[in-house]
């Protein structure tokens, strides 16, 4: 509710309307398998085409979906045969979907965006995300902005195309490391290949 404020709404309408998405996500989390029953490999295959998939579950096009997810060189057909891990969820959600008003659900997906986003945004809504965590877990500190900033950097990199991670290395090294140490640093890696060549 207080991100919702800060975002902009009204405090009554983000009451009301957060507790309905916040009830929206307690029933979705019901419809999940128990953790004993996620165990049983056998149990969560369950292998059907695409086309099986949408005949039993309708109200999603699901070749649309999985080809629109998927990168544009792999794109799959109705015969593409793919693994249900959980067909009861997919039913109750189904229902659950087709009962539910539509503006719960925005509310609901708009809610998770924003809560993703947090940590991107300024100070009040990065001290409410803490006072948050702080309430679910006792953990009341977070890492200073700049070990944030380089995290997201680094991990994001690794789906791309570039390599942010070397050059913040490079830079960290640069402003951090005396000549001495980068002297040192390369005698132990050739003493390393020494060693490995004479195993």
């Amino acid at each position: 509710v207080e991100l919702a404020v800060l975002l902009g709404a009204d405090r009554g309408t983000a009451e009301k309307e957060m507790s309905a998405a916040l009830e929206f996500e307690r029933k979705l989390a019901n419809f999940s398998l128990p953790r004993e029953e996620r165990r049983n490999v056998t149990k969560l295959y369950n292998p059907m085409t695409l086309e099986e998939l949408q005949r039993k579950y309708q109200s999603i096009p699901w070749l649309e979906y999985f080809n629109t997810l998927l990168p544009s060189k792999v794109q799959v057909r109705s015969d593409e045969i793919i693994i249900v891990t959980v067909p009861s969820y997919l039913e109750k959600f189904e229902k659950f979907i087709a009962e539910t008003d539509k503006r719960t659900q925005a509310n609901y997906v708009m809610w998770r965006g924003a809560a993703a986003s947090v940590s991107y945004l300024n100070e009040a809504a990065r001290k409410l995300q803490l006072d948050y965590t702080t309430a679910l877990t006792g953990k009341g500190e977070r890492e200073p902005r700049w070990k944030e900033c380089v995290g997201v950097v680094t991990a994001r990199s690794g789906k791309k195309k570039f390599r942010l991670a070397n050059a913040i290395g490079s830079l960290y090294v640069r402003r951090h490391f005396k000549e001495e140490a980068r002297s040192d640093a390369l005698e132990m890696v050739g003493d390393i290949r020494t060693s490995f060549l004479e195993i």
